[in-house]
């Protein structure tokens, strides 16, 4: 199934744009979700990046929103279907948490192949993301102040963290460019990369006290 969703991705952005979805958090979620899991699948990744104005400007576009400034210079980078809406009123972020967060894990897993890299760099999804970050560490701060106050939500807090932080990890995959690494990582899945216990133990606990601390 999920082998005829990747190959069909044009069904997904079909999902993504339907009224149903919008409104609809519930649906909002399946979307997405079946999006991440299509990222998993490295062998795909050229199905679901062939179009520049297709899926994945379409998921970056629910990372947008109407506060967002970029300079004029950093638009033109912007592909057509975002550069024409970013920054206006048309831009309409997101509100769930947990939606955002796990489209940044699907353009994480995205992030493993060159493919994937340079088709999120083309879109200008750093720019996204860079705005996204800023957005987020706001509500972290508000968030912060409401639990000082006695009032706000920890789950919420740690939320916002575990989402700031995966937007962080596909921040570093996109500045890092492709002939910026290692030549024997350049035409490989990062999947493919050995890691060692103690440095998958490591990150996990960098990640754990970055959302708790």
């Amino acid at each position: 199934m999920r082998r005829h969703i990747c190959k069909n991705a044009k069904c997904l952005t079909t999902l993504l744009d339907s009224e149903g979805c919008m409104g609809d958090l519930s649906k909002r979620t399946s979307v997405i979700g079946v999006i991440k899991n299509c990222c998993f699948e490295d062998e795909f990744h050229a199905d679901l990046c062939c179009n520049a104005d297709s899926l994945f400007s379409k998921v970056l576009l629910r990372l947008c929103g109407p506060e967002d400034k970029l300079s004029f210079e950093d638009i033109q980078s912007l592909c057509p279907a975002l550069r024409s809406v970013y920054g206006t009123e048309k831009a309409f972020r997101e509100p769930d948490s947990i939606i955002k967060k796990t489209i940044c894990e699907a353009l994480l897993q995205l992030c493993s192949t060159p493919i994937g890299r340079s088709h999120l760099r083309s879109l200008g999804a750093y720019f996204v993301l860079r705005e996204l970050h800023t957005f987020e560490c706001m509500r972290e701060k508000r968030l912060l102040s409401e639990i000082e106050e006695g009032f706000g939500s920890g789950r919420a807090l740690q939320t916002v963290r575990s989402l700031i932080f995966i937007i962080e990890q596909v921040v570093d995959q996109l500045i890092c460019l492709e002939n910026e690494r290692p030549t024997e990582y350049q035409s490989t899945s990062l999947r493919n990369i050995p890691v060692d216990k103690t440095t998958q133990r490591d990150l996990e606990s960098a990640k754990k006290e970055f959302v708790s601390s």
